[in-house]
């Protein structure tokens, strides 16, 4: 007996979720469907360089203040103080 596909593939924590999920039919598709924002933001994190990072965030800054709006957090274009240093596995569990 498997313990299912998503096991042994290559993928990131919140992917092997998603499939996990997915997979098994104990998960409402609410459930699948939630796990998919946390599998995007860990490949936006990983893989988007800050510096780009920052660009779009003030970017979007601007366009908010042209339009007088109020301000909306963007969680996942939030760029820690510290450099992230890159790692050569990827895709590791």
């Amino acid at each position: 007996m498997s313990d299912g596909p998503y096991k042994s593939l290559k993928m990131r924590p919140g992917w092997k979720q998603l499939a996990k999920r997915a997979d098994e039919k104990a998960f409402a598709s609410e459930e699948v469907r939630d796990a998919l924002p946390t599998a995007l933001e860990q490949d936006w994190r990983a893989e988007v360089a800050d510096s780009l990072c920052r660009q779009v965030q003030a970017i979007l800054q601007d366009m908010q203040l042209q339009e007088r709006s109020t301000l909306i957090t963007w969680p996942i274009l939030s760029v820690p103080q510290q450099t992230k240093t890159c790692s050569t596995d990827r895709f590791s569990s």
